[in-house]
């Protein structure tokens, strides 16, 4: 007969049952009870015995040291020898010798490995299997159930996963090599864990700061592209620029200069280099930049000489009110109060021209005199003086005298400015005052080309 100390807590199921169900017993303390399984295992194989027939009616609960309970694995009545040399060492009997061959036959099918249920010979790895589908049993809270096709998605534990299907693999070879392998996993359960979450945290961080380098990579990346794009933008702009000036010099050196001369009255011979090009009103075309003179010749009337400067792509547009031969005229005056040295230069005069400078007396202006600022000029008699002036001239009349500004010859218009008005010369030009009439008016006549006056 056998003796065995009495198990006041039944087997392992019997103990559950009592407890409520496994299900109601904390996980750990389960895994913990198929460590202290696995380890017990490990001591039987290492003196060469087979258990044959792991399940949970062969697992008798003891109480602990500390009160926990402890399993111990019973029914060896059914196992074989690994090694019978190994017994031999520790001077015990072979029971083999004394009992029965069982054969096949023997083991709870749901427990036992497929190369035995196959009729090959029962190993280690056998009783491996069994742990693991003791393993799965008290993981899912499912005692006795087999262990078929997709146990894995029952498991939800990576770890417990992975111990499971190293005990339950097909191929006995790719099992664990001893229980005591499963022993020590289930035991340091709390460090894998650790140290997985731990290889997860450094993995995080590493592709937290791989995603940060190539984020800086392609922040990079883009600034660059972007400053080769603009740096593209200004050269291809600039290139533009260069390309539209060059093309407006041009232009501007060999476009057309139309020239349009009208007379009142209409009819006045117009002379260019001595020769008679035609009457007014008169029209013709330059297209290089320089100076030329006009003079316009009628019958009963004084010659008038017109001398301009022609632009490319800029209108001359002369009107000339000749006047009568014989005509006599008030004086005028004009004062420059822009403050510059140089006002302009006489460049035409007929008859007496007078000027004062400094509050000086007045005398005779010659032709092609440099008039200075401050200076005044007049007309005492039947004449008119041509002056010609720098850009952003500002004239003033110092004599309460009406002023007629021939505007833009294009519209015809005009406007009258009192005297002591400041008369603003947007750009240079000629410029021609006359005085025609009793009246004391006086007429500022402007090519548009040449410069424009506004009051």
């Amino acid at each position: 007969y056998l003796e065995s100390d009495l198990a006041p807590h039944g087997n392992l199921l019997q103990w559950a049952e009592r407890k409520g169900g496994i299900d109601k017993i904390p996980l750990a303390q389960r895994i913990a009870l198929v460590a202290h399984t696995a380890a017990a295992l490990a001591a039987a194989h290492s003196i060469g015995v087979l258990h044959k027939d792991i399940k949970p009616t062969n697992i008798l609960i003891f109480d602990g040291p500390g009160g926990e309970p402890r399993p111990r694995l019973v029914d060896f009545g059914i196992g074989k020898l690994a090694d019978p040399a190994v017994l031999a060492q520790h001077g015990i009997t072979d029971p083999t010798q004394t009992v029965s061959d069982i054969g096949h036959s023997s083991g709870t099918p749901t427990y036992s490995p497929p190369e035995y249920l196959a009729g090959k010979p029962f190993t280690i790895q056998g009783d491996i299997f069994g742990l693991g589908v003791l393993l799965y049993e008290l993981v899912t809270a499912k005692p006795l159930e087999p262990l078929a096709h997709g146990w894995e998605r029952d498991v939800a534990d990576p770890l417990l996963r992975d111990d499971i299907a190293a005990c339950v693999d097909g191929e006995p070879a790719r099992r664990l090599a001893s229980a005591a392998d499963l022993a020590e996993r289930l035991l340091t359960l709390d460090r894998r864990r650790a140290a997985i979450a731990e290889k997860e945290r450094i993995a995080r961080e590493a592709a937290a700061a791989e995603t940060m380098r190539a984020a800086a990579a392609e922040a990079r990346a883009r600034w660059k592209h972007r400053r080769n794009f603009a740096a593209g933008l200004f050269l291809l702009a600039a290139f533009c620029t260069v390309l539209a000036w060059l093309g407006f010099r041009f232009f501007a050196a060999h476009g057309p200069s139309p020239v349009q001369i009208t007379t009142d009255p209409p009819g006045a011979e117009v002379w260019r280099d001595g020769q008679l090009v035609g009457v007014t009103p008169f029209a013709e075309e330059h297209r290089a930049r320089k100076e030329i003179a006009y003079t316009l010749k009628a019958r009963g009337f004084e010659d008038s000489l017109c001398l301009n400067t022609l632009f490319p792509n800029r209108d001359l547009n002369i009107h000339v009110s000749l006047r009568p031969k014989g005509q006599v005229q008030p004086p005028f005056s004009l004062v420059d109060s822009m403050g510059r040295k140089r006002f302009g230069r006489l460049v035409q005069k007929e008859n007496t021209v007078q000027f004062s400078r400094n509050g000086g007396p007045w005398t005779a202006a010659p032709l092609g005199m440099d008039l200075l600022a401050g200076d005044k000029i007049r007309t005492e008699e039947l004449s008119r003086a041509v002056v010609s002036y720098p850009d952003g001239a500002s004239l003033r009349l110092d004599e309460l005298t009406t002023i007629v500004v021939q505007g833009d010859e294009t519209s015809g218009s005009g406007s009258a400015v009192k005297g002591g008005s400041k008369l603003n010369v947007e750009k240079g030009g000629i410029f021609f005052f006359s005085r025609e009439k009793e009246s004391q008016e006086i007429k500022l006549r402007t090519p548009a080309a040449n410069g424009v006056i506004r009051g």
